[in-house]
């Protein structure tokens, strides 16, 4: 299926974007981006819909490798748009893209259909409840009995029961080759993002990605450029269970030690489109560091037109070295500095004073 897009044919989109370790500071270079002009930054919240759970990674897969379940991917595709697109007041894709986020995905998803195949059916007793699960069998078994006595096939009978719960589905198989569904979600993603972003150069865009699948993500943009943000272990240890108290990060010490190495070695990447810095390089080593980012950005210095408006390193340096506000885990930061120490940021080079 031909599908028309709202896309510059001369114009290449320039895409910003950023990925850490959860709480390791990358929002710190989207609100530095915030300072500079012609970068279109307005987002209050992460855009991590795309390549999520449900997302296109999904799509991608089951329409390459388990094509036997392409319809469902996108059914889920589809639902799950359907919940972001006006989640609440804040997170809302719908208003974010201008109100055309369900169109282009409608327009999306009916240009991977492109030529069914077929159709396949099958018994889906996952999305059933226990009890409807436990009807179905004492029904399935009844008739099991009455067909063996009679020496009939209860085959169509046993699926009939699923008809007490849900309607009868179909999976349809689609054909489409590997370049053709990266061209229509590089159409796609494009279309939204250039509807947005007006006579800007480029566009920041955070928490489109994650450090697993930053290559893969990659070849649906014409330029992605993303900066991994990386922070001492110490203090993300003590941010989370003194200041965040989220659930995610381990309070144990021996935990958290394997939660953060397992974080920071499952993932690799090619170096050609990203940018490796430490939080606190931003802040003791500030001009330097923001040099470094306006090169892999393509930025010019005279773009930086709002200078520590949104991010002051006199500010954000009060997120460090946090163990000398919390004496008694003096213990716990012993340990993380013996079995982590590759990842410690050599403090003692610095203090509150020499940022530069």
């Amino acid at each position: 299926m031909r599908i028309e897009w709202v896309l510059s044919e001369v114009f290449k989109m320039k895409v910003l974007s950023t990925a850490g370790y959860y709480g390791s500071g990358s929002s710190a270079i989207t609100d530095l981006m915030k300072e500079y002009s012609d970068i279109y930054t307005d987002s209050d919240f992460e855009i991590m819909f795309f390549f999520g759970y449900y997302g296109i990674p999904n799509l991608h897969y089951w329409f390459s490798n388990g094509r036997r379940f392409q319809y469902r991917a996108l059914r889920d595709f589809v639902k799950s748009a359907r919940v972001v697109s006006r989640l609440g007041r804040k997170m809302n894709y719908e208003k974010y893209f201008n109100g055309n986020f369900m169109k282009y995905t409608g327009k999306y998803v009916a240009a991977l259909q492109g030529e069914e195949v077929g159709p396949l059916y099958e018994i889906d007793l996952v999305s059933f409840t226990e009890w409807q699960r436990t009807v179905w069998r004492i029904l399935n078994k009844v008739h099991e009995l009455t067909n063996a006595v009679y020496n009939k096939s209860h085959t169509d009978v046993r699926q009939n029961h699923t008809k007490l719960f849900t309607k009868k589905t179909y999976d349809y198989l689609y054909e489409i080759s590997e370049g053709r569904f990266i061209q229509c979600t590089h159409d796609y993603l494009s279309s939204l993002f250039q509807g947005i972003m007006g006579d800007n150069q480029s566009i920041m865009v955070d928490g489109l990605i994650s450090t697993a699948n930053i290559d893969d993500v990659s070849r649906y943009f014409d330029d992605l450029r993303t900066i991994v943000v990386k922070r001492d272990p110490r203090d993300m240890y003590l941010s989370d269970k003194y200041i965040w108290k989220t659930k995610v990060v381990p309070k144990e010490t021996d935990s958290f030690i394997k939660w953060f190495r397992h974080r920071m070695n499952a993932y690799h990447w090619e170096e050609s489109n990203v940018l490796c810095i430490n939080f606190e390089d931003m802040l003791f080593d500030y001009t330097s560091t923001v040099a470094k980012i306006e090169s892999f950005f393509g930025l010019k210095a005279e773009q930086h037109i709002r200078k520590r408006a949104y991010f002051d390193p006199r500010i954000s340096i009060h997120n460090c070295h946090l163990w000398s506000q919390y004496p008694d885990e003096s213990k716990a930061m012993k340990i993380i500095e013996s079995e982590l120490k590759e990842y410690i940021y050599p403090y003692e080079n610095y203090n509150e004073n020499q940022i530069r």
